[in-house]
């Protein structure tokens, strides 16, 4: 008669969703110098022995319409791949996967996280990844695909922790073998696979660097064929565009219901700037919700870790990306997070994006804002009419407090925004927002 443990139950699971293999959850599409400053951190790992309630995401963004002042909704929230088809996929677990009549496997506890692995050097002196164990990573399904980088997140069952982990598979073609490889194949890309994996390294580990706001690592591997396999936590709550779909209509309900959202995403990017790394890619994709109110980030692909107040090169998707990006040869990357999480802070309260694009000339709302101020805009913009109420300017939809917030953190000059990397303590950072709550 078989035994009957925990492990002979967990690989029972293992086979029976290894024949499935089917794809879940939607699907979106949408060079550093030589010596660069994380390039050190990689070489000490070698050292070691080990190896809208009204928007939906099939919802399509359309041209900028005549009139962008009648509706919120005429700028509604849709994924940012659909948004704009050149913009980057997604991180792992990126949008949530939930069935109903199948069991969810949940992710190991910490006591249960297996020591960080960490790269190692060839022969000749390449950083290279440990090795893929298929042994211990069983395949569930694809999650979604990973358009611009060429490959796909999908979801995998670990044996050794019990869980189920979200894979981030990344084409040697695109990975090439060694982050100056990279460089080579792909010089003045703001785009660095090898840049996500060091901050999920440094960052997501359980250790003295470890922060409650980047997501969990399990490590990162290579295929025989090369391939990279940036290996993270799946949560199965899903990113935060997936939980404005969720969210009450604009108002002090829903006001109450996204502060502890927007606060948990401002204090995951402070702790960020405050050692010394910007985003450079937040979003409401990029933001997962882990449990409660607390918001983890992914996607570190865009992040910069050096001259984060003289960075070059154009970051993050159309509706988020600061406006000095277009107008400035160099910027100051922690402003350029702050200005996008307004804007996500915006999405969350009124389930619309401000704008579409802030590249200059491309959308009349956004124009209107830098000619009048985002106060005008909130003002000239009005929520339709329903039953219960009528046309309402979407300003007078938020508590003064939330209000001036959102314009401080989306203030067209950069050094008018908040300096989060300053802010001495999360109280501190609250009391801006005690207002809401």
């Amino acid at each position: 008669m078989p035994e009957d443990t925990p492990m002979s139950r967990l690989r029972g699971k293992a086979a029976e969703i290894r024949d499935e293999r089917t794809g879940g959850g939607r699907k979106l599409t949408g060079a550093p110098a030589k010596g660069h400053s994380w390039t050190p951190f990689l070489r000490r790992l070698c050292s070691s022995d080990e190896e809208n309630p009204s928007f939906s995401a099939s919802s399509s963004s359309a041209s900028v319409p005549t009139d962008v002042f009648s509706e919120p909704c005429s700028m509604p929230l849709v994924s940012a791949a659909e948004h704009n088809s050149d913009d980057k996929a997604s991180s792992p677990a990126h949008s949530t996967w939930s069935d109903s009549e199948e069991e969810q496997v949940v992710g190991p506890t910490p006591s249960q996280v297996p020591p960080p692995l960490s790269f190692r050097p060839d022969p000749g002196g390449r950083l290279l990844l440990p090795p893929w164990n298929p042994q211990r990573f069983r395949f569930w399904k694809v999650h979604m695909l990973a358009a611009r980088s060429g490959g796909q997140v999908e979801l995998y069952l670990d044996l050794m922790t019990g869980g189920t982990v979200a894979v981030k598979h990344l084409p040697h073609s695109r990975l090439t073998d060694s982050p100056q490889a990279y460089h080579e194949a792909w010089p003045g890309e703001v785009e660095n696979p090898w840049k996500e994996i060091e901050i999920m390294l440094r960052f997501g580990f359980p250790g003295p660097d470890q922060l409650p706001g980047v997501a969990r690592s399990f490590g990162a591997f290579c295929t025989a064929r090369g391939d990279g396999m940036l290996v993270s936590e799946y949560l199965p709550g899903g990113d935060l565009f997936d939980i404005a779909a969720k969210l009450d209509e604009p108002g002090y309900k829903r006001e109450l219901q996204v502060v502890p959202i927007i606060m948990s995403l401002i204090q995951a990017v402070r702790a960020l700037h405050a050692r010394g790394v910007a985003h450079g890619d937040i979003s409401l994709e990029n933001a997962l919700l882990k449990h409660g109110s607390q918001v983890v980030l992914v996607d570190f692909a865009m992040a910069v870790t050096e001259n984060l107040d003289a960075t070059t090169g154009r970051r993050g998707k159309p509706s988020y990306m600061a406006p000095e990006m277009f107008t400035q040869r160099t910027y100051d990357a922690r402003a350029a997070d702050v200005f996008a999480c307004g804007v996500c802070a915006y999405a969350l309260a009124m389930g619309s994006y401000p704008w579409v694009s802030t590249r200059p000339g491309a959308c009349l709302a956004f124009v209107f804002a830098q000619r009048f101020g985002l106060q005008a805009l909130m003002q000239r913009r009005r929520l339709a009419a329903t039953p219960r109420r009528p046309r309402t300017p979407i300003g007078e939809c938020m508590s003064p407090a939330f209000r001036q917030n959102l314009v401080h953190m989306m203030s067209m000059d950069a050094a008018r925004r908040p300096k989060l990397h300053e802010y001495v303590s999360y109280e501190v950072l609250q009391k801006g927002w005690a207002a809401t709550d």
